[in-house]
């Protein structure tokens, strides 16, 4: 009787311990870090997440509160150059040395938008503030602006300014892009 009693208390834990787990999916990640140097980072605006780029080819999201990895997106074969969450946190976009620019989901770490450049050598890019449009910067004298909803080029212009790190380049409603009048 004390063994029936024994495998039916064993077999209810079992039970129990199968309903919980399918109640709270946990995803195991192992906390790898990058293998190589970082190339470059950024934060959330409420503080809570963090980004980084890495020369092995890798982009890592973390939890900045308890310093956690939450996913590694494997998307670029190069090393990466820039990344920059949008202003509600929901997207990330990347730019590496393989030139390409990706637009990822943070929650289901799905590729949103890829685009490739031929002709240019691209550096950075940034979300507008209010997250509509996007902005990527070459190494010469151009920027592209994008649709964030579409992934659609909405004209590339000359830049006549050496900047290549600055997020306020496009004004708070994505209707301009800093430039400067030539005086000579």
């Amino acid at each position: 009787m004390l063994k029936w009693t024994l495998f039916g208390v064993l077999a209810l834990s079992v039970l129990f311990s199968q309903a919980q787990t399918n109640k709270t999916k946990i995803d195991a990640i192992v906390q790898m870090g990058h293998a190589q140097y970082i190339t470059c980072s950024d934060l959330s605006d409420n503080g809570e997440l963090a980004v980084t780029g890495s020369g092995d080819n890798s982009i890592i999201l973390w939890d900045a509160i308890n310093g956690k990895q939450i996913r590694t997106f494997n998307v670029h074969y190069k090393s990466i150059r820039s990344v920059n969450f949008n202003p509600n946190n929901s997207l990330i976009i990347s730019t590496s040395k393989d030139n390409s620019v990706k637009v990822i989901d943070v929650k289901t770490g799905q590729i949103k938008h890829a685009i490739t450049f031929s002709k240019q050598t691209i550096y950075n890019a940034y979300f507008s503030q209010d997250g509509s449009k996007f902005i990527t910067l070459n190494d010469r004298d151009a920027y592209t602006v994008w649709s964030t909803e579409k992934g659609k080029d909405l004209g590339t212009f000359k830049k006549d300014f050496g900047g290549l790190k600055d997020e306020l380049l496009i004004s708070p409603d994505g209707t301009k892009v800093l430039s400067k009048v030539n005086w000579a």
